[in-house]
């Protein structure tokens, strides 16, 4: 119950994908010129969903993912995508792009899918993550710092394309509404953020 009020925030702020939020977001990429994968939670109707949507440097949205299977206790506050989400590469001019949400990375079926899509550049989206031996009790599904970058760099060499990690950006007032505050301090220092980079199919050791 201490975290009601949290997740219901987090409701109210879900984004739309027909909003005057998104709108802002479109003509903001448009004048870049970007191709941008927008990560965000979505609401739709009665349900929220972990989604990332594709736009285009023209600010169009040219294709959007749900995660397929929310991992864990997500699935106390976000749904399932469905098939149409299985469509996950699109053409840039950049090559072909696709992107996964989190845990999708850790399920075969799902990267073999997008392999057979032709992807060329895949965007590898990824919460906060924690230095697991820093925590006192981990359990099983913690994300985990190493995990997460081995994972990327794995992917990068089975499937041939080039993975560009993007991970959220936790703020000192995002620790505060995530509850991760003075009171949990063995946390708050295990918070780490992988942060961005690129995982070569060309390398050995997969990162740049």
């Amino acid at each position: 119950m201490s975290n009601l009020e949290m997740l219901l925030a987090n409701r109210r702020n879900s984004m739309k994908l027909d909003s005057a939020e998104m709108r802002r977001i479109l003509t903001a990429v448009k004048e870049t010129g970007l191709f941008v994968v927008l990560g965000y939670s979505e609401r739709d109707g009665n349900s929220c969903y972990i989604a990332q949507s594709f736009i285009s440097p023209q600010g169009e949205i040219v294709a959007h993912h749900r995660k397929i299977k929310p991992t864990g206790v997500e699935r106390n506050v976000w749904d399932e995508g469905g098939a149409d989400s299985l469509r996950n590469v699109v053409e840039t001019p950049f090559g072909r792009l696709g992107a996964l949400c989190c845990a999708e990375h850790s399920m075969p079926l799902l990267r073999f899918y997008e392999y057979t899509q032709g992807v060329q550049i895949h965007v590898a989206a990824w919460p906060m993550t924690f230095e697991l031996h820093r925590l006192e009790a981990p359990t099983p599904g913690h994300e985990d710092f190493n995990g997460d970058l081995h994972t990327s760099q794995f992917m990068a060499r089975e499937g041939k394309c080039f993975v560009v990690i993007a991970t959220q950006v936790l703020s000192e007032g995002g620790l505060e509404k995530c509850n991760i505050n003075e009171g949990k301090e063995t946390v708050r220092k295990a918070v780490v953020s992988l942060t961005s980079g690129v995982a070569s199919p060309l390398r050995s050791c997969g990162i740049n």
